[in-house]
């Protein structure tokens, strides 16, 4: 809807549907070493008399330390392979999605322009892994019933209360709940020097929660590590071009806002080496300590030349500044989340010919 020519109103409303894919439900299972803290572990941050009285029920005798790869404590990666496994009563994903934005293009400032649009997404019976830690918390921690059976039926201890075998399988979350802001700003002129335009976009989540089952609350997400899927706050990519007839200039820098994360350990030499940055942080569960994953900015550069015969040579670098992704002690082996770029620098040449 436009009142006027400088200003656009937009708008949406939709229901989607996804039934889950062929692997989802028949792709088998595969052994991983994954990552995980037990919360039966009498070193791990939620450890009380509650949550002891409930791992003795398991089975797990008084004085168990979690056994890691690099030894004894809560958290690190497990020395037992546990199962990642598809799941055949797998049922469909529903949504219901809304937007509602504008677009404003002031006639008095050539070449601006602006848009806010806001957004809803609703997902029931969204699929997908829940994480060892997780599913071992909402047990013993939250003594949640529906994941209290998946470790009856999914999680073997031995007689020491270790772990030897998990099975985590995709299920089907009861909810999940996503809001935020997409706003984009443009502005380009020309001079006797060159075209020039700069745009900024940016992308924020105000909302994100899961509820895991119908009978348990919904968790926030938003600025929290989760491996493999982190949920920034905020990504925002600013873009400077310049071009005078047949050569151009291109600058981009990438931002991606902060994170917390769980300290899978919060030992004095952990603490040290800056990977639980908040060890004494206390919720109404108990310790919960955390640690900041903190703010990232690439930087990218590219120059390009028109080629006469309708043809465009491009020379670029990313990452010019060789910045280190930073540490997520949650992440696969310790290490840096594939959703950043990997570590240095990125140095491409592009020839695209059009007919």
């Amino acid at each position: 809807w436009k009142p006027f020519n400088d200003l656009m109103f937009r708008g949406n409303w939709s229901e989607g549907f996804r039934a889950p894919t062929i692997s989802n439900l028949f792709g088998g299972a595969a052994d991983s070493f994954v990552s995980f803290g037990d919360p039966c572990s009498e070193d791990a941050p939620g450890w009380n008399a509650e949550v002891a009285g409930r791992c003795r029920a398991d089975g797990v005798p008084v004085g168990f330390i979690q056994q890691t790869n690099a030894g004894l404590g809560y958290g690190g990666q497990t020395p037992f392979p546990f199962s990642l496994a598809s799941n055949d009563e797998l049922g469909p994903e529903n949504s219901t999605n809304k937007t509602l934005g504008l677009v404003y293009s002031p006639s008095f400032v050539e070449g601006f322009d602006i848009s806010v649009d806001w957004y809803s997404i609703e997902i029931e019976n969204a699929i997908t892994r829940p994480t060892a830690t997780f599913i071992l918390n909402q047990c013993y921690i939250e003594n949640n019933p529906g994941f209290c059976a998946i470790v009856d039926q999914d999680v073997v201890r031995d007689q020491n209360g270790r772990i030897i075998n998990m099975e985590l399988g995709l299920r089907n979350l009861a909810k999940v709940n996503v809001e935020g802001w997409d706003v984009t700003a443009r502005y380009r002129f020309d001079t006797d020097f060159g075209a020039f335009s700069f745009t900024s976009d940016n992308a924020y989540i105000s909302k994100y929660e899961t509820q895991s089952s119908p009978d348990s609350d919904f968790v926030q997400s938003v600025g929290r590590y989760v491996q493999s899927a982190p949920t920034w706050r905020l990504r925002s990519n600013l873009t400077a071009d310049w071009s005078l007839g047949d050569f151009g200039f291109t600058y981009g820098a990438r931002y991606r806002s902060g994170m917390v994360e769980a300290c899978l350990r919060s030992t004095p030499a952990d603490i040290a080496a800056g990977l639980c940055s908040d060890p004494d942080r206390f919720t109404d569960v108990g310790r919960s300590p955390r640690n900041k994953i903190g703010a990232t900015t690439y930087h990218d550069v590219q120059a390009r030349w028109n080629a006469p015969w309708n043809a465009t040579v491009s020379l670029g670098a990313n990452n010019i500044g060789d910045k280190e992704p930073p540490i997520a002690t949650n992440a696969f082996a310790n290490s840096f989340d594939p959703q950043y770029d990997t570590p240095g620098v990125f140095y491409y040449a592009k020839y695209s010919q059009r007919f």
